[in-house]
């Protein structure tokens, strides 16, 4: 494994990084290197602001250790991980802006955002290849920072009216291949602009025009 400097073409491997000596043009490999102070749960690999895992126990929640205190997180549990349960991940890690939670059993999200009482800082998440089956009103109004929204390939079937209320401008979502056949709510109703849609491998035959009301469709 190799880290890529930035602004460069370089490449250096993984073991001289925060080792004490710059090899990268703009000393990005000496940055934030206190968090390797933080402790990293035994099934992940951490490094700089990520944090990567191969597993995740709910049960053992301290496990984390500081991994949460990250100055910048960026969590990555995809395969066989169990986030089933998944409020006291949210829990743990409050301040994370990205999260790629693929292929890990979760059935369950607009609950648990609802649950957990305060705003996310959140900008970009993939729950592609879960098991998510429906999105309820107001499911991502907590997110005001969310800019990329990952929900393709799960069993999604209906999005209640403002599903998406309260999302950002220039907000991207992919709700491609899941369950859907209508769309006949205002699912995106609220006053800000969609950049990207993708509803392809969904068979939809019934759309009404309002479920676009108040949205700004972007050009390009």
């Amino acid at each position: 494994m190799q880290m890529k400097c930035q602004q460069s073409a370089i490449c250096i491997p993984m073991e001289d990084v925060c080792n004490g000596v710059v090899d990268c043009p703009f000393q990005d490999d000496e940055f934030f290197c206190k968090t390797l102070h933080n402790s990293c749960p035994g099934s992940c690999t951490c490094l700089l602001f990520a944090m990567k895992c191969t597993s995740w126990d709910n049960d053992k929640p301290e496990s984390v250790g500081s991994a949460n205190h990250y100055p910048y997180v960026i969590i990555s549990v995809i395969g066989q991980a169990d986030l089933s349960n998944i409020l006291p991940f949210l829990q743990l890690f409050k301040e994370a802006v990205e999260f790629n939670l693929e292929n890990t059993n979760i059935s369950e999200i607009c609950e648990p955002l609802k649950l957990y009482n305060r705003k996310y800082i959140l900008q970009n998440a993939s729950l592609s290849r879960n098991n998510l089956i429906m999105l309820t009103s107001g499911c991502f109004s907590k997110m005001p920072n969310l800019r990329y929204l990952n929900l393709s390939y799960n069993l999604i079937f209906h999005l209640e009216a403002k599903s998406f209320y309260h999302t950002p401008n220039h907000f991207i979502l992919d709700i491609s291949f899941n369950k859907l056949t209508h769309l006949n709510n205002a699912i995106f109703e609220g006053k800000f602009s969609l950049k990207l849609l993708r509803l392809d491998g969904n068979i939809i035959h019934d759309v009404s025009f309002s479920i676009f009301k108040g949205v700004n469709i972007e050009n390009g």
